[in-house]
C-alpha cells in the first residue's frame, strides 16, 4: 500500500504481532513498525514531510 501511495492504518484491532513475529505490546510499537516499513518503501508518513 505504501509503495502505491494508498493510505494505511494499524493498531491492535488490526494486527497483534510485529513484523518479526513478536507480540505487539502497544499501538505505539505497531505504529513505529508501520512507519519503518513505509519509510523503507520510500513513502511519506504523517509528520515526515
Amino acid at each position: 500500500a505504501a509503495r502505491c501511495g494508498a493510505a494505511t492504518r494499524t493498531g491492535v484491532g488490526d494486527v497483534l504481532h510485529l513484523p518479526d513475529g513478536r507480540p505487539a505490546r502497544s499501538n505505539a510499537q505497531l505504529v513505529a513498525a508501520a512507519r519503518e516499513i513505509s519509510a523503507a518503501a520510500g513513502a511519506a508518513t504523517a509528520g515526515s514531510r
